[in-house]
């Protein structure tokens, strides 16, 4: 259970310095009162390889996809997402499940929001759900991939990456309403110097990018022109956050760890030690770090220091 911790002022020995010390937090703006949140785990559940977590921050409720099985490459109709609340409890466990009247879904995987729909990636094709119903709304087919991964919507546009089972790995963009309201899907850049793409995340100053099959930071611009940034510890990157203290946060199979990068690209480990650290997500109101822990059918949050 997540606790809240209230910071408070010291009292002094004497009646003076009390007296004086009440009179300055009384004038002390309620901005400065500093709320820490400890984190919690939430296992054994029913969680079948959660592989991402998204926080809803106008619902105040995160989001869990599951794969659902052992095969994430499986089209079996039995993923699943779960809705949990920001003290970890379940909401519902299959609150949009695979295999249940009017849904399809294989392995989910990333996720982000447009406007009133989730969109979530499933092996070759984006789906979109109703967020305030869990109803289908439509699926968006992504030719050429083989395992669609993570997803960033940003200004109309939505970025999803292919990791690529059968040859090099993608990025592709996706326009949900395009011209006559149609989606419109095109590949933004191929090949594999991109070292199979994972996480994504479009941010302030363009579109960055880790990928599972090596340790690069990657950069990219609209136009599919890409640098690396920086070189992470280690390899098998996955999920991809900006925090609210300006910092990168992603995760690192290889490393088992959580690692951070500032806007001087340095990188520095966060959290260690953590056993299949998958897509992380984050809580901006709480700072509290999201991480699906995908093969121990767990979920943790961590408070970002």
């Amino acid at each position: 259970m997540l606790i809240l911790r209230v910071l408070l002022i010291g009292l002094l020995a004497t009646s003076l310095l009390v007296f004086g010390c009440r009179k300055a937090e009384q004038e002390k703006p309620a901005s400065d009162v500093v709320e820490v949140y400890e984190g919690w785990t939430l296992e054994d559940v029913g969680f079948e390889a959660p592989e991402s977590v998204f926080f809803d921050a106008d619902a105040d409720v995160y989001y869990v996809s599951n794969l659902g099985g052992p095969q994430p490459l499986d089209k079996d109709d039995n993923g699943f997402i779960s809705r949990i609340t920001a003290d970890g409890l379940t909401l519902d466990l299959k609150w949009i499940a695979g295999g249940t009247e009017g849904i399809q879904l294989h392995a989910p995987k990333g996720m982000d929001l447009y406007g009133d729909w989730l969109l979530v990636s499933d092996i070759d094709r984006l789906r979109v759900f109703d967020i305030n119903t869990g109803e289908a709304v439509m699926e968006i087919p992504l030719p050429g991939a083989t395992f669609a991964n993570d997803v960033s919507s940003s200004e109309g546009i939505v970025y999803v990456t292919d990791t690529g089972t059968e040859g090099p790995g993608a990025i592709y963009t996706v326009v949900i309403e395009g011209q006559d309201g149609q989606p419109e899907v095109d590949i933004l850049v191929r090949g594999e110097a991109l070292q199979n793409p994972n996480g994504i995340l479009e941010k302030h100053d363009g579109i960055w990018m880790v990928p599972y099959g090596g340790n690069s930071v990657f950069q990219l611009e609209a136009d599919g022109s890409f640098e690396v940034v920086a070189h992470s510890p280690t390899g098998a990157l996955d999920g991809l956050v900006f925090l609210n203290d300006g910092r990168f946060a992603f995760s690192s199979w290889e490393g088992k760890a959580v690692y951070t990068m500032d806007s001087e690209h340095t990188i520095e480990p966060l959290f260690t030690e953590l056993e299949s650290p998958a897509d992380i997500g984050y809580d901006s109101k709480r700072n509290l770090l999201l991480i699906p822990q995908m093969m121990l059918d767990k979920v943790v949050a961590m408070p970002v220091g």
